[in-house]
């Protein structure tokens, strides 16, 4: 059997990815087929242009264009992702790109390969979701605590106010009802921190029945506010006719060298104070 350039394409265009070359002027002269990227091209139509023309003024487009303006100038190949994400539609591409000579070493183009990792970049976001937040609340988890302590926490974000907070009576609330029930009361427990805290706390789930929350750039009295807010709006919230009970705990970091550590256990003495208070008062 004979193989013909036609053949060849024909069979290159059964592989999953694109199998491209763009001339010394970044312009597509070869491309097998445009199916594993959102634009959903044929190969007719990007022959001649660059990807400023396939896809449009966009910064994956721009990315790719000035992309291979480098490969060609620097003879140095490269691999990156695309976003070429969409309203409705994600999309990742990863784009892998080397130079082209001629026998005199003459650079020619830019050979590469697209291939769609769309599914593996989601998988790989729900991993490090599941990894870091609590299935039941959705809130972050004791885990991450420590990471966002060592990776995340800034000198900008103090005083940094620390609320520790605990679901009264969830055992007995388990005991009597179920653990479907006690789980609704924990998602009641978390809704009242959604609504009393501003957008930027940080919240975790740090045991079965506790919680802590921590506000950046927020002072003692600011924080006080934000629990009373809280312990209000509770009274409002219910399970099977009773109002829920939280019991709260606070404490502050005034500066990034403080101990971190120690002011959280501070929270939960005070937290657990209030805990025994609410618990004398229902004898």
């Amino acid at each position: 059997m004979e193989i013909t350039i036609e053949l060849l394409q024909k069979i290159l265009e059964f592989i999953p990815s694109c199998i491209f070359f763009k001339d010394t002027e970044c312009r597509y002269a070869f491309a097998t087929h445009f199916n594993t990227n959102p634009v959903d091209m044929e190969r007719s139509d990007v022959r001649g242009k660059t990807d400023l023309e396939v896809f449009g003024d966009t910064p994956a487009g721009r990315e790719a264009y000035e992309t291979t303006k480098k490969i060609i100038e620097t003879r140095k190949g490269v691999c990156f992702v695309n976003d070429y994400s969409v309203p409705g539609k994600e999309a990742f591409i990863e784009i892998k790109m080397e130079p082209v000579y001629d026998d005199k070493q003459n650079i020619m183009g830019v050979v590469g390969l697209m291939h769609d990792i769309t599914a593996r970049v989601l998988l790989e976001r729900q991993l490090e979701t599941s990894a870091r937040t609590d299935s039941l609340t959705g809130l972050y988890n004791r885990f991450y605590l420590d990471y966002w302590r060592k990776n995340i926490l800034k000198p900008d974000m103090f005083p940094l106010f620390i609320i520790s907070a605990d679901c009264d009576g969830l055992k007995e609330m388990n005991d009597t009802y179920g653990h479907q029930v006690g789980d609704e009361y924990l998602h009641l427990t978390t809704s009242v921190f959604r609504v009393g805290l501003p957008e930027e706390a940080i919240k975790f789930r740090t045991g079965g029945d506790e919680f802590l929350m921590l506000i950046p750039k927020t002072t003692k009295e600011q924080g006080e506010r934000h629990i009373e807010h809280m312990e209000s709006y509770s009274k409002h919230v219910t399970l099977r006719q009773k109002p829920i009970q939280i019991s709260f705990g606070s404490s502050i970091i005034e500066t990034y060298g403080d101990d971190f550590m120690e002011a959280i256990k501070t929270a939960d003495q005070n937290m657990y104070r209030m805990k025994e208070a609410h618990h004398k008062a229902r004898k």
